[in-house]
């Protein structure tokens, strides 16, 4: 009896090892659609220029460019402009941007830089997204007169 049940033990455990072999990707339910981009529709399809209105309705966010484009996995360079109700650009923002993976999560230890440009215009460098998956990166943004939106890109990225 013990020989028959040792047999089964060994040939689950080659069955087990032979599915972790080069290239086998494995996965749990919960993290499952956070391995492959074809399948996931969560995620925007990056264009030049697309946007995003805030939350709040008070600002709007231009995605100008994705250095690269579209963003991959690592560091990004993004441009921004931010327009108010009107279409105006604004200025003197107090911009915090924060990737996150909604998946799995967390977001990157390494914070993106924001550059003012002036005209509405805003550098966001780098955007870290460090690994394959959906990201979800909000665009924080207090006004002078301390009015708060906020925007939310969201991206699947490669691995």
């Amino acid at each position: 009896m013990k020989r028959i049940a040792h047999s089964w033990i060994c040939l689950g455990l080659t069955l087990t090892l032979a599915a972790c072999g080069p290239g086998a990707v494995m996965t749990t339910p919960d993290d499952a659609a956070s391995t492959t981009c074809g399948t996931d529709t969560r995620g925007e399809l990056y264009a030049p220029g697309m946007t995003q209105t805030g939350k709040d309705h008070l600002l709007t966010v231009k995605l100008l460019t994705s250095t690269p484009g579209p963003p991959i996995k690592g560091n990004n360079n993004w441009v921004i402009t931010v327009t108010d109700t009107t279409g105006a650009p604004v200025d003197g923002l107090a911009i915090k941007v924060i990737p996150f993976m909604p998946d799995h999560g967390h977001g990157t230890p390494i914070l993106v830089g924001v550059t003012p440009m002036g005209n509405g215009t805003y550098d966001l460098n780098p955007v870290n997204l460090f690994m394959a998956g959906l990201w979800q990166v909000s665009i924080n943004m207090t006004t002078t007169d301390m009015h708060v939106d906020q925007s939310v890109f969201s991206f699947c990225i490669e691995g």
